[in-house]
């Protein structure tokens, strides 16, 4: 069944990770007022928010791109798994105290 919808299901995927171009345009707006978290706001912290927030673009485009294009789908999720798994690794090394 997934493999009769993995076009769809990638394009949605791609597209709701692409929002977070949001965060690159205005990362206060994003955090402050639909997150509602309070964060430092100019320098280093934001420059690094605002490059979080394009490669997280950037990676919703792949994501829309290989529901296109069949030849570079491995990759692309392949990349979106290293990546989804390596931020999962930072989460809990900082919940259990480790970082």
């Amino acid at each position: 069944m997934i493999t009769n919808n993995i076009s769809l299901i990638l394009h949605v995927t791609g597209i709701i990770t692409s929002s977070m171009l949001l965060i690159f345009i205005s990362p206060r707006l994003v955090f402050e007022k639909v997150l509602r978290v309070k964060v430092s706001y100019g320098g280093l912290p934001e420059l690094i928010e605002r490059h979080w927030g394009m490669a997280i673009f950037i990676t919703g485009l792949l994501l829309i791109w290989s529901g296109c294009d069949p030849a570079i789908r491995k990759p692309v999720l392949t990349c979106v798994a290293l990546n989804d798994a390596a931020c999962v690794v930072v989460y809990v090394a900082y919940l259990m105290g480790w970082a």
